[in-house]
């Protein structure tokens, strides 16, 4: 019994030993992203990641890329940065433990950062944003007719596509958006333009230009937006097949404009059909009426000569 409490004790001591040591090597480089958050500067944020990046060696490895970089609107930007530390197991190099750091950030595009984030997995190490951030906020407001919704803001789990996956399924937002075009929803149309979410944005210029191409008209207000988002710079997450990936938003947008283009061509010259409705739509129909008229008038009378002659021949 002695034995196995001594034995016990042990093994929790060299747990809490474990845990502290890598607690504190997990410790540092968050401590650290937050002290270069803390300056508010982006450049000095990116030096500082290509700079953990260069200290990578055999047994520790550090990696950092961008999910997300898209503007919001014009002179500001959201940036969602994932960053890495692979530490080898020193008896078995092929193990390695895995800490994980991310970093939410909007910024100016004179790079300074107006509020950021630093998580350790799900668990915010340090939040913090400027005075800027209410201006940002007043000028979303003023452009969007509508306040920025903060939690449509670093979002991942959204694709702008069709047909995606091994079985070519549509996106749930992408069969919402065609019902919403089909009942002619453009209240809700209008309210996804306003998102803060690029993607969604996207699939509410579809819609609405998709109606626009049948003969819809929005007034300057919404005009405005869709120019706006036109011209958004930055990706969005899409998919097609089984590939996802994050596309430039102009190219997605050309991509729109090509298809609601078709869409209005193909409105404006439907194929000619022999059937009585098309006839009659097309004006073919009155014209046919008329040549028949015609036709058995000069019938009419050209039988009523012939008759007139035969008598006449008649004594």
């Amino acid at each position: 019994m002695i034995i196995y409490k001594q034995l016990n004790k042990k093994g929790i001591s060299a747990f809490l030993l474990l845990f502290l040591i890598f607690g504190k090597i997990y410790a540092q480089e968050g401590k650290e992203l937050v002290r270069v958050c803390s300056g508010l500067n982006y450049q000095k944020l990116v030096d500082k990641l290509i700079d953990f990046k260069a200290k990578s060696t055999d047994k520790i490895e550090y990696e950092w890329y961008t999910v997300l970089e898209r503007e919001i609107i014009p002179r500001y930007s959201e940036q969602l940065i994932e960053f890495k530390k692979y530490v080898k197991d020193a008896k078995e190099p092929h193990i390695e433990s895995v800490y994980e750091f991310s970093v939410k950030l909007i910024k100016t595009s004179e790079g300074n950062i107006i509020f950021y984030n630093v998580l350790k997995g799900e668990r915010s190490l340090k939040k913090e944003s400027t005075e800027m951030l209410a201006v940002f906020k007043t000028k979303f407001d003023s452009i969007y007719h509508s306040p920025l919704n903060f939690d449509e803001l670093f979002v991942t789990n959204i694709r702008f596509g069709k047909k995606c996956g091994i079985n070519g399924i549509d996106p749930d937002h992408r069969l919402k958006m065609e019902k919403l075009v089909t009942s002619k929803d453009t209240a809700t149309l209008i309210k996804w333009l306003k998102s803060a979410t690029a993607e969604i944005q996207l699939y509410a210029l579809e819609g609405i230009l998709t109606l626009e191409s049948q003969g819809m008209i929005f007034d300057q207000k919404v005009q405005n937006i869709v120019e706006l988002i036109k011209n958004k710079q930055g990706t969005a997450f899409t998919c097609g097949g089984c590939i996802h990936y994050n596309d430039s938003i102009s190219h997605l947008v050309e991509d729109i404009n090509i298809k609601t283009e078709i869409d209005k061509n193909n409105i404006s010259s439907k194929p000619k059909k022999n059937g009585l409705n098309d006839l009659f739509e097309n004006g073919w129909f009155l014209l046919l009426i008329l040549i028949s008229i015609f036709a058995i008038g000069v019938r009419h009378k050209k039988n009523s000569l012939r008759i007139n002659k035969i008598t006449d021949s008649n004594p």
